[in-house]
């Protein structure tokens, strides 16, 4: 994640570390069941980025400033305060370190094997921590305020598919764990996820299992506030993609990305290779995630999202208007 300083000034005193500059992280965001994770593990194979932990929720939740943990609140940069950055930066440079062991070297392999995507050998002389979650996905204003050279990368997938894909992992999660979900009525909040007793006294058209109409509300709501987040940060800082052309088009999405983050064309053997890997599919509900949605939602429910679509038209074309522009 660090690269070695030229300066003149340097090795003055000789008793004194090596300064290091410190490469901003790039985020992947997204809303859940859209493609994070495979965006993560296609593009950590990449020698130059390093993926730093699962989602690191509750990381961010206790030393981030960053509410990921059950309620899922919308942050901006009024909200940031440097304790959380300096708490951050020290976490990414300590798992960078961490990262470089024959231990961490073995797992990298073993996960390779087993899922066929993940990057093993590495750069570490140019090394960019990369972290995805779908719960960052209302705080890019405040990842921007933390990180202001930080990369976001967003990634979008249909409204239709993704709210099959919502409503089988809900339905599997209240099922094994009790969990109900939650949709605040405001802008920017996310689900709050919790245990069915703690949100016994939640108005019940805002929770699912239940109203499924509010999957599709999420999508519609979450995406729309992150696009107009984005324009406040800068082109230059981020890129909106679609799963379907992920899936469909990684020879031209995974080059375009790369040129985005600026990486290093001595590696250009290597995006080669990731364009073209076959990989399994894993951590999906659907054996199809294009279409099943056209099957597997009923009438009703197709309906629904119809209905939102036309009433929410204007922020929907936008949405659609931004991806891969």
């Amino acid at each position: 994640m660090v690269q070695p300083i030229e300066n003149k000034y340097i090795n003055y005193n000789p008793s004194e570390l090596m300064p290091r500059s410190f490469n901003h992280p790039v985020f992947i965001l997204g809303l859940m069941r859209s493609g994070t994770t495979l965006l993560l593990n296609i593009l950590t194979e990449h020698p130059q980025l390093l993926k730093i932990g699962v989602e690191l929720n509750s990381i961010w939740t206790t030393i981030g400033g960053a509410s990921c943990m059950g309620e899922c609140h919308y942050k901006t940069a009024a909200d940031f305060k440097p304790e959380f950055g300096i708490n951050m930066t020290n976490y990414f440079n300590d798992n960078i370190e961490a990262y470089k062991s024959k231990r961490q070297l073995i797992k990298r392999v073993l996960f390779s094997q087993k899922f066929g995507s993940g990057g093993i050998l590495k750069d570490w002389d140019q090394i960019i921590p990369v972290n995805k979650s779908p719960h960052l996905t209302n705080k890019s204003l405040y990842l921007h305020e933390m990180f202001p050279e930080a990369r976001f990368i967003h990634i979008v997938r249909s409204i239709q598919s993704h709210s099959l894909s919502m409503k089988l992992h809900f339905n599997k999660d209240f099922k094994s764990r009790n969990m109900l979900n939650f949709l605040p009525e405001d802008d920017g909040s996310c689900w709050t996820r919790l245990p069915a007793k703690e949100l016994e006294n939640a108005k019940s058209d805002r929770l699912y299992p239940g109203n499924f109409k509010l999957i599709p509300e999420a999508w519609l709501k979450l995406n729309y506030q992150a696009i107009k987040d984005f324009d406040k940060i800068g082109k230059e800082y981020y890129r909106i993609y679609s799963y379907e052309d992920l899936i469909a088009k990684p020879e031209e999405i995974l080059p375009d990305i790369v040129d985005f983050l600026r990486l290093d064309q001595k590696h250009q053997q290597k995006v080669v290779k990731m364009t073209s890997r076959q990989r399994k599919a894993f951590n999906t509900h659907t054996k199809d995630p294009i279409n099943d949605w056209k099957t597997k939602l009923s009438e009703d429910e197709q309906m629904q999202i119809a209905k939102l679509i036309e009433s929410q038209s204007e922020k929907y074309n936008l949405i659609q208007k931004t991806i891969n522009p």
